[in-house]
């Protein structure tokens, strides 16, 4: 008979040793499934594994603020053992029965030996863990999270989905191989039958996308590093953040004094740093996505902006460029949910992918595909605030593509803001008139202090209860403020966007995040919503749009394509788009509606064109309804659109 150590034994029997912090191991003898040789082996209780609690409780005010990272999932061993398989330090080990003994050793076969039968142990995988059963927030995708440490000590956690088991034993073990844990090649189909047969007390929520989820019933911000607002026993991972922006730096303090306290001097920095916390607002108040485009020259501080207010989630020297985000613009919407994504450089992208990258925000959601049985996957979506900078405007950029116009709904999401316009380019003031000295000292910063003060913000949401009541009480308040009478509905959704930003700013100086005075960014957002009204000229992205682009064709085409009146029995000119004539009241133009609708107003609706033409005096109608008048040209009374007041100075566009 083959010498049974203690360990074994009680390995056997279902006892397991719980090594508790600051205790002595602790024996939990644990009850059988289809007979003691199946027994899980893991008697931590839910929400805990080998006795550690993974809790991140909720402290008072003043820990929240001198803590400002969220916990991590704890580094308690979870070595879990089931008949035939033992698992260690040293290894996933199976015992190999004796030649006759009752039940095969081929997978599906039961296990049935007992001890007395065996022979030897076989090696099968180098050691990992079972931290929990795994499951999204609705209960699905089920399977088991892993984690081991590869041959260079670097910690890898994996989600093992039960669907895998059914799959290709070679392929599962392939991708375990890949982050550094090794399988014996002849025991690949033993990896399936101990996942199989494992059973662990312990449940995590396995979620997707940082930011907020409903997690027993209780709202958490998820983050790489930990869940904040999580005072029940579940535990929540978030999976696929290897490549999201959140790093941690010095403390809330540190990032406040050298960073937020003189950001407060400059106007263009309160508006950024605020608009990198309003990320985390657009769930609570039910907001939709946007953002925000810098734009002016070069070499003005356009990028110091971008880099201080990523220092809010993460090091700020490490944003992103539209070149490198352009095709992958949906995974980083999904990694930066509800918090903040920051983009530089937005000529460096084609045109074509800043076009859809801007309809990808605000969709809100990705594509639908289907899984390998036809089965629809569950549809990836985000809410997120963007930052962009360019050296134009987000509408040039798009025209570059053969004059390709932007609609207007991705207009007053991505928003327009000049950036190098301030006393010294991006900044209002700046030591000795010198802001590249002052740009190097904000860079410093932002990669010496940072991740803290975005988890910190979020805490103290939860901690001070704040609901989306709250939030769009603020942004009513702003748009009431800001929105000058009569406005167009454009205008109102321009002023909800600067509305949450300088919410989550007033918010952050109410928490003593910032050190700024009440009100800096409520200022800094009501100018840069009055710097958007004055370049729409005062009214909707179609108005503006409609009236430059018919004084765009009446500039170009108003001698060579209108036929003179006085010659209206002369040889057509080429291409004729109508006629024209001088009156008392200046020249007019008269299209055919055929033409005023497919050329003219090509791309836009004639009728909200026509009315935006006669609303500015820039469009001859007759009584009654419709935009259309009589004329008599040669012996024939036809109707047309008549244009007049098109190229006088003082119509702004």
């Amino acid at each position: 008979m083959t010498y049974e150590s203690p360990e074994e034994r009680r390995q056997r029997a279902g006892i397991i040793e719980v090594p508790l912090p600051g205790k002595s191991a602790k024996k939990l003898n644990g009850g059988s499934h289809n007979g003691a040789e199946r027994r899980h082996g893991n008697g931590a209780t839910r929400g805990q594994i080998e006795g550690v609690d993974f809790r991140p409780e909720i402290e008072s005010h003043k820990a929240e603020r001198a803590q400002s990272e969220p916990l991590p999932v704890a580094p308690a061993p979870a070595y879990v053992s089931v008949f035939p398989f033992t698992m260690s330090e040293r290894g996933l080990f199976k015992r190999i029965r004796a030649k006759g003994a009752d039940g095969g050793d081929e997978e599906g076969d039961e296990d049935t030996a007992v001890e007395k039968h065996v022979l030897r142990t076989v090696h099968v995988s180098a050691p990992f863990e079972i931290l929990g059963k795994c499951r999204d927030p609705d209960g699905n995708s089920q399977g088991l999270l892993l984690r081991w440490s590869d041959d260079d000590g670097r910690t890898h956690i994996q989600f093992v989905p039960y669907s895998a088991l059914y799959g290709d034993a070679a392929a599962l073990c392939g991708g375990l191989a890949d982050g550094g844990l090794p399988v014996d090649e002849r025991r690949v189909r033993d990896i399936k039958r101990y996942f199989r047969s494992v059973e662990v007390d312990a449940r995590v929520t396995r979620v997707t996308r940082t930011g907020w989820h409903e997690i027993c019933g209780k709202k958490v911000f998820v983050l790489p590093g930990g869940t904040i607002g999580n005072d029940s026993s579940e535990v929540v991972m978030l999976d696929g953040s290897d490549k999201a922006p959140y790093e941690v730096n010095g403390t809330i303090d540190s990032w406040r004094d050298n960073i937020a306290k003189p950001a407060g001097d400059h106007l263009l920095l309160r508006l950024a740093i605020s608009t990198a916390l309003a990320g985390s607002l657009l769930y609570l108040a039910d907001a939709e996505s946007g953002g925000v485009n810098f734009y002016g020259s070069s070499s003005k501080g356009k990028t110091t902006v971008l880099r201080v207010a990523a220092s809010v989630w993460g090091n700020g020297n490490s944003i992103k460029t539209w070149s490198a985000t352009g095709n992958s613009f949906e995974a980083s919407a999904v990694v930066t949910t509800d918090t903040f994504l920051a983009i530089d450089e937005i000529g460096m992208a084609g045109t074509r992918e800043v076009f859809s990258a801007l309809y990808t925000l605000a969709n809100g959601q990705g594509k639908s595909r289907l899984n390998r049985d036809a089965s629809m996957r569950p549809t990836r979506a985000w809410r997120v605030m963007v930052a962009s900078t360019g050296e134009v405007p987000v509408e040039t950029k798009l025209a570059e593509d053969n004059g390709r116009k932007a609609h207007a709904g991705q207009l007053v999401r991505m928003i327009d803001v000049p950036a190098t316009e301030r006393a010294c380019g991006a900044f209002d003031s700046a030591t000795d008139g010198d802001s590249r000295a002052l740009a190097d000292k904000f860079k410093l910063a932002a990669s010496t202090h940072y991740g803290t003060a975005g988890p910190e913000f979020v805490r103290r949401l939860i901690v001070d209860g704040v609901d989306g009541d709250a939030i769009r009480e603020l942004i009513n308040g702003f748009a009431k403020a800001n929105v000058p009478p009569g406005s167009d509905g454009q205008i109102e959704r321009v002023a909800g966007r600067f509305g949450i930003i300088a919410a989550a700013g007033e918010m952050a100086i109410e928490f003593g995040l910032t050190g700024w005075d009440k009100g800096a960014a409520t200022a800094a957002a009501a100018w840069a919503f009055s710097q958007w009204i004055e370049a729409q000229g005062g009214g909707a992205v179609e108005e503006r749009q409609a009236i430059a682009q018919v004084r765009q064709i009446i500039e170009q085409y108003g001698d060579s394509r209108f036929q003179s009146l006085a010659d209206s029995d002369g040889r057509p000119v080429n291409d004729r788009l109508g006629w024209r004539q001088n009156t008392a009241d200046g020249p007019e133009w008269y299209a055919t509606p055929e033409n005023f609708k497919t050329q003219i107003c090509a791309g836009l609706n004639p009728q909200k064109v026509a009315k935006s033409l006669s609303e500015r005096g820039m469009l001859r109608k007759q009584k009654g309804p419709g935009y259309q008048c009589s004329i008599r040209i040669g012996a024939d009374k036809l109707k047309v659109y008549a244009l007049k007041n098109i190229l006088e100075e003082g119509q702004e566009t």
